[in-house]
């Protein structure tokens, strides 16, 4: 599953802040989702779209409030031990799945460890 977080005055009041969650496929790339969203919104917000690659927190005052931004990441499923008694099939943790996680490695020097 990926993350997109969309966030600006451009965006719109209805897309601002908002996370969606995508399903892949099986097996997706990354960089392959991130490449068919980054195309996807630069064809409803052209020059003012700006496709953010990492997966910190981003200060709201650091960007151009007139911009359109999308920033993706990379997320599991979350279960409680409960839960997992409850799923046995590979099905039933693809689907009704409504909480997530994501996890970014450290560095030495604080910056990120990569991008999309």
């Amino acid at each position: 599953a990926v993350v997109s977080t969309q966030s600006g005055h451009y965006a719109g009041n209805d897309l601002n802040g908002v996370t969606m969650i995508y399903k892949e496929k099986p097996f997706t790339k990354l960089p392959e989702i991130a490449h068919r969203l980054q195309n996807m919104y630069y064809e409803q917000f052209g020059d003012e779209f700006e496709f953010i690659s990492d997966s910190k927190r981003i200060d709201p005052d650091t960007i151009d409030p007139y911009r359109a931004y999308v920033q993706v990441t990379y997320v599991e499923p979350f279960f409680e031990d409960y839960e997992k008694k409850y799923r046995k099939e590979d099905f039933e943790y693809s689907y009704n799945v409504d909480r997530f996680y994501y996890s970014t490695p450290f560095t030495h020097s604080g910056s990120a460890h990569g991008a999309v």
